[in-house]
């Protein structure tokens, strides 16, 4: 896979539906408008990139996506992904405010020397997160570095399996701000 299509199916599997680690990741959109077009508004939230974590309350947002800068070049040596979180839910207590972001890179590996595969690209991701706690420093990193193991091993597992079927269910809540859920997702191996 390229970067660009490694960096695609983060955003759908990891971002957009919590790459399988336990729990709901529910989009956020702050479009007030009731009357809005379904489809527009899941494309307002993919564009805004934010999204809450359930059932720990947790809020991030993507704050810098390279996508306009290499739309033209699909084969891109390299792109990256930016998101910090914007509100500790329950770990608040755990966790300093506003210390927790994170820098995702996907870039071509050049230390691929299988000369048999010649038309396939290498991809490789690093994912570098950052945070201060306020306690328990080492419990709190051996915990990112589990979910983070999980998340891209669920990753390659799921670019690697084609695609089936996928449902999109519209969750309301008070006052007009609109949620958007996953519940359903197929694959066949």
């Amino acid at each position: 896979m390229t970067p660009l299509e490694t960096k695609d199916a983060w955003m759908s599997y990891q971002w957009e539906q919590g790459g399988g680690l336990p729990g709901v990741i529910v989009l956020l959109s702050d479009n007030d408008d009731n009357n809005s077009n379904d489809v527009e508004m899941v494309k307002t939230q993919k564009k805004n990139g934010k999204r809450r974590l359930f059932p720990i309350w947790m809020e991030e947002a993507i704050v810098d996506d390279n996508d306009d800068d290499n739309k033209s070049n699909k084969q891109a040596q390299e792109e990256t992904i930016r998101y910090k979180v914007t509100d500790m839910g329950l770990f608040s207590t755990e966790l300093e405010n506003n210390s927790h972001s994170a820098l995702v890179r996907f870039f071509v590996d050049n230390n691929d020397k299988n000369p048999s595969n010649t038309t396939t690209t290498t991809t490789t991701m690093v994912w570098d997160v950052t945070f201060q706690s306020k306690s328990r420093p080492e419990l709190w990193k051996s915990i990112t570095q589990q979910n983070i193991q999980t998340a891209t091993d669920n990753l390659a597992s799921y670019s690697a399996t084609p695609y089936v079927c996928k449902r999109t269910t519209k969750l309301k809540k008070e006052k007009s701000r609109h949620y958007y859920c996953q519940i359903v997702q197929l694959r066949i191996a």
